[in-house]
């Protein structure tokens, strides 16, 4: 993802045994490693809707969206995980922030779509105004 108002790049990365990690080279020289998003700790009484719900929910894939905040956001990007989770980091932050409005939505679980086995946050609309 490239960021115009600073013209920073970002990439997810999928390195399969490590994880995904997110990388920003600021001028396209180098890169450097970035704290990727994290979800919450799973609660000790979470009980999945199906089976499938249950495999690796609070666990990152790197089929994320990567979008710069708007103007009055700087530093700001947003990222959609798969599972559905909406993170706002920011360039100072050593994690970016989850959206628990959207995260504990009790609906969540139901959500579908998407051609994968959970949903995922595939694209973000950043509001111009």
């Amino acid at each position: 993802m490239h960021d115009p108002r600073s013209g920073d790049l970002t990439v997810a990365l999928d390195h399969g045994h490590f994880g995904v990690k997110l990388h920003r080279s600021r001028g396209g020289g180098s890169w450097d490693e970035i704290p990727a998003p994290k979800y919450p700790e799973k609660p000790a009484d979470y009980k999945p809707k199906t089976p499938a719900e249950g495999l690796g929910r609070l666990v990152a894939e790197a089929r994320w969206a990567l979008q710069p905040g708007g103007a009055d956001q700087p530093g700001v990007i947003w990222c959609g995980t798969l599972p559905g989770g909406l993170f706002a980091r920011t360039a100072a932050a050593t994690a970016g922030g989850l959206n628990r409005q959207l995260w504990d939505d009790p609906r969540q679980e139901e959500w579908f779509g998407g051609g994968a086995d959970r949903p995922g946050i595939r694209s973000i609309v950043v509001d111009p105004h």
